[in-house]
């Protein structure tokens, strides 16, 4: 038995190194014009085990996420609001396959917003280690938002990382004409005011410092980067754990 156990113990040390990044398996983006207390924003296509991001960008006003489920439960992990710029808030929720088609976000005041949702498959367990942002997103005044940078402090030594850069302005009529080299699925929703541009991309590395977007004219702006953990053998056993449930 204990010659046994020894074999088995070599081949788990000498098994080559796994990882996985991260898929986007859909995603959503669009507006709710109305200008009211209650931000609609359409959900992806969610599989059980998916992590879903969704990303509002108002004008201005604290938010409340839902938190009633299982299939409604999101936990709020930016809200910030940019000077000149409006408000940010993401949640991510744990995906069930039985998600309503929308999640509703209540705001303080009464504003239109602009939206973007993401359903990633390969992730780590959220509640384990969840996506992570800058605690404040940048901002500036110019034609070129520039997202902040981002080393995420709790995927556990995992740096297959999916990232979602964003930039949000008050002006309207489509400013976005630019988005952060070597990111895709490149797109911008217009409330009017706000307007929010998006770009994502796959990238294993331990901290990321995308590029900028550009607009049309120098404008107010608030811009980050949001990270998506993958799994991979360099994670901590916590991290890895729900790999082997």
């Amino acid at each position: 038995m204990k010659i046994i156990q020894l074999l088995l113990s070599l081949l788990l040390f000498c098994s080559p190194a796994w990882s996985s990044l991260p898929t986007i398996d859909s995603a959503t983006a669009g507006t709710d014009s109305v200008s009211d207390t209650s931000q609609v924003a359409t959900l992806p296509t969610i599989t059980s085990g998916d992590v879903v991001v969704c990303l509002i960008h108002g004008s201005t006003g604290a938010e409340t996420w839902p938190n009633s489920g299982p299939d409604n439960i999101w936990t709020e992990f930016l809200g910030h609001t940019a000077s000149g710029a409006g408000r940010f808030t993401a949640g991510w929720h744990e995906g069930t396959g039985s998600e309503a088609a929308t999640v509703t976000v209540t705001t303080t005041n009464s504003v239109p917003s602009a939206w973007r949702c993401w359903a990633l498959s390969g992730a780590t367990d959220p509640d384990t280690a969840p996506p992570e942002t800058a605690a404040s997103v940048a901002e500036g005044s110019s034609t070129t938002p520039d997202p902040a940078s981002l080393t995420p402090s709790g995927f556990g030594g995992c740096n297959d990382t999916y990232w979602l850069a964003f930039a949000g302005v008050t002006g309207g009529s489509s400013p976005f004409d630019g988005w952060p080299s070597s990111y895709v699925n490149t797109g911008q929703q217009d409330a009017g005011s706000p307007a929010l541009a998006y770009a994502d991309r796959a990238n294993a590395g331990a901290s990321e410092d995308p590029g900028t977007f550009s607009i049309s004219g120098t404008d107010s702006w608030g811009a980050s980067v949001i990270a998506v953990p993958g799994i991979c053998a360099g994670a901590s056993a916590a991290v890895q754990r729900r790999r082997f449930e």
